[in-house]
């Protein structure tokens, strides 16, 4: 239940997000939509578990994998916003530039449609946990993040040191 009133709250504060945003801010109005995409995918998890006490949907299991998509876009955009006010160098630079949140977020992307093709299609949830796929996506996730998250903080700390 805690779970399905959060996104809901999520849900309706990006939602409010994008609207109050202005049209000149497109970056912040893609985080919003991204923000409000990853708690619609979201929520269906969590009700579904609510009202039948159980978690074997393999559709709303989809849906949680690809809200991980909408919110490693979201992450990108804070990535690339960031990135325009501290260079932290060469390699650093592509992996956050326009060109490489994108190629990253089609990388993810192309791994997560196959991923969730198939845990619709798998004989049960548990089946699609066991599989081969599964765990190529988890992998790929995990290092994709914690690069990504990594140099959000690298980019934190750089701000940091320049205001001082």
């Amino acid at each position: 239940m805690c779970g399905a009133a959060l996104f809901s709250l999520v849900l309706v504060l990006a939602f409010r997000g994008f609207l109050l945003t202005s049209q000149i801010h497109k970056h912040l109005r893609y985080f919003f939509l991204a923000i409000f995409l990853t708690a619609a995918c979201e929520l269906p998890r969590y009700l579904i578990f609510t009202i039948d006490g159980a978690y074997t949907s393999r559709v709303a299991y989809a849906l949680h994998m690809l809200a991980g998509l909408f919110y490693f876009f979201s992450l990108s955009i804070v990535c690339y916003m960031w990135s325009c006010i501290v260079n932290l160098g060469p390699i650093s630079s592509w992996l956050y530039s326009k060109t490489g949140l994108i190629a990253a977020n089609v990388f993810l992307g192309s791994i997560l449609i196959g991923a969730c093709a198939a845990c619709i299609t798998a004989s049960s949830l548990s089946a699609f946990f066991h599989s081969d796929l599964f765990i190529l996506f988890v992998a790929q996730e995990i290092v994709q993040s914690l690069l990504y998250t990594a140099g959000l903080t690298l980019y934190g700390v750089s701000m940091i040191y320049k205001l001082k």
